[in-house]
C-alpha cells in the first residue's frame, strides 16, 4: 500500500505540478492561496516519498517558504479573508513544519508565524467572521493553531488555540501550545 501510495503522490502530483512550475502556470508565482496550497502540497508530498523537497522550493514562485510568504502581510495580516487564510495557512504550515524537520529551512517567516492573530482578529465573540466577499459565516477552526502557537512563542497564540470556535482537531493534541489545551 505505501509503494502505491508513494505511486500515486508521484505520478499524479509530483511529476504534473513540477511540468506546471516548468510552464510557469499562474499559480507558480500568484500572491494568494493557490501558490500556497499548490506548492505547500508538493513540498510536503516530495518529504514523504522520500525525495528532496528543493526542486519544488528553489523554482515555485514566492512559495508560502520566502520571507513573508503570498498574502501574509508583515503584522500577520491576510487579503482573502478568514476562509482562504485558514485554507492557505494550513498548507503554508504544514509545509514549513515538513522543511523545518527536514532541516531545510532554518525559521518560519515572522510573517507566518504572527498570522494567527487574524484568525483571532477577525472572529467576533459570536463565533462569526468578519465577510471579506466569499468567506462564510464560521470558518471551520485552524487544525495548525497550536503549531503557530508553538513557532510563534505567544502565550496568546496559546489562549486563542484553546477558545478559538469550531470543532477541534487531531492536530490540536499533536500541535498544543504550551500554555494552552484544545477543548
Amino acid at each position: 500500500d505505501r509503494e502505491r501510495v508513494r505511486e500515486a503522490l508521484i505520478d499524479k502530483g509530483l511529476r504534473p505540478g513540477l511540468a506546471a512550475i516548468e510552464a510557469d502556470a499562474f499559480w507558480v508565482t500568484a500572491r494568494h492561496n493557490w501558490n500556497t496550497v499548490c506548492c505547500g502540497g508538493m513540498i510536503v508530498a516530495a518529504l514523504a516519498c522520500g525525495g528532496s523537497a528543493r526542486a519544488v522550493r528553489d523554482r515555485s514562485g514566492p512559495l508560502p517558504t520566502r520571507p513573508g510568504g503570498p498574502g501574509f502581510g508583515p503584522d500577520g495580516g491576510y487579503p482573502e479573508g478568514p476562509s482562504y487564510w485558514e485554507f492557505a495557512t494550513r498548507y503554508a504550515a504544514l509545509a514549513h513544519a515538513a522543511l523545518l524537520e527536514a532541516g531545510l529551512i532554518e525559521q518560519v517567516p515572522p510573517a507566518l508565524a504572527r498570522s494567527w492573530r487574524f484568525s483571532r482578529d477577525m472572529t467576533a465573540p459570536s463565533g462569526e467572521v468578519f465577510d471579506c466577499g466569499d468567506t462564510d459565516a464560521r470558518v471551520p477552526r485552524s487544525p495548525v493553531l497550536g503549531w503557530l502557537a508553538r513557532i510563534s512563542g505567544d502565550v496568546e497564540a496559546a489562549a486563542w488555540q484553546g477558545v478559538a470556535p469550531g470543532e477541534p482537531s487531531a492536530l490540536d493534541l499533536l500541535w498544543c501550545g504550551a500554555d494552552a489545551a484544545p477543548k
